[in-house]
């Protein structure tokens, strides 16, 4: 799993990686959680031929706010 950043109009979107063949898997986490919510799935073998991302709202986890 990779933890990288993404900026967008001044905002910082972090998020989680893993993979880069296969189908993309996007894992949005509900109120209040962050992309640490989705760590099982990034450790599942049942998962391993996915490109799994996870990102953290704007306000959430590592990100800023908008």
């Amino acid at each position: 799993m990779i933890k990288n950043n993404l900026v967008i109009d001044r905002t910082i979107l972090s998020y989680a990686s893993k993979g880069d063949t296969g189908p993309a898997l996007i894992m949005l986490h509900g109120n209040s959680l962050s992309s640490e919510t989705f760590m099982a799935q990034f450790d599942d073998v049942l998962l391993e031929g996915f490109r799994l991302l996870a990102f953290d709202f704007p306000g959430h986890g590592q990100s800023s706010y908008a």
